[in-house]
C-alpha cells in the first residue's frame, strides 16, 4: 500500500512501536508489545502522549485490547505517519542462541505472560477450555502438514481450535 505524503504533526511525545507488521497477532506479541516493557523501564506510560503502532489502514482489535489491559486510552494509539515534538524509540535485543535460532529475553516474555494472564480468569469455575489447539492458519511457513488429520484425530477429545491468523 502507497505510504500518504502528509505526515501529522503531533504535540508531545511519540514512542515507536512500530516494527514490520504490528497487525500481526504473533509479531505484536512478541516483537512489538515488549517494547512498552522497556518504555515502561524508564518512564511511566502515561507520560507517553502518543503511540506510533506503524501505518496501518485499520488498529486491530487485539492491539486496543492489550493497551487497554494497559490503562492507555485508544486516542493514544496512532497509526498514520506523524512527528511528535520527542520521539522514543525502544530498540530491543534477540540472543542467538548455539541452534542458530534468536528468542526474546526471559524479561520480554514475562512481560507479555504477565499482561495477558492479568486479564484472564484462570480459576477451576472458569469458562475456559482446558484443550486448545491453535493453529497458525493461512500461513506459507512453519505449517503442520496434516493438520487436517490432526484436526479430526483432536475432535473426538473436546478441543477448541483458534486460527491465529483469524484474530484482528
Amino acid at each position: 500500500q502507497k505510504l500518504p505524503t502528509k505526515i501529522k504533526k503531533l504535540k508531545g511525545t511519540v514512542a515507536y512501536l512500530s516494527n514490520t507488521a504490528s497487525d500481526h497477532y504473533g509479531h505484536w506479541m512478541r516483537m512489538t508489545l515488549p517494547s512498552l516493557n522497556v518504555y515502561q523501564k524508564y518512564l511511566s506510560l502515561d507520560d507517553i502522549d502518543y503511540f506510533y503502532i506503524g501505518y496501518l489502514p485499520a488498529i486491530p482489535r487485539f492491539v486496543t485490547e492489550c493497551f487497554e489491559f494497559l490503562g492507555i486510552p485508544p486516542h493514544k494509539i496512532i497509526h498514520q505517519p506523524c512527528r511528535g515534538e520527542r520521539t522514543l524509540i525502544a530498540l530491543t535485543e534477540w540472543k542467538q542462541h548455539t541452534n542458530g535460532l534468536t528468542y526474546i529475553d526471559h524479561s520480554t516474555y514475562e512481560f507479555t505472560r504477565k499482561l495477558v494472564a492479568s486479564q484472564l480468569d484462570l480459576t477451576d469455575n472458569c469458562c475456559y477450555n482446558p484443550r486448545v489447539y491453535i493453529t497458525r492458519g493461512n500461513v506459507q511457513w512453519r505449517r503442520v502438514k496434516n493438520e487436517s488429520e490432526v484436526f479430526e484425530l483432536l475432535r473426538g477429545y473436546d478441543v477448541e481450535f483458534r486460527v491465529l491468523d483469524q484474530i484482528n
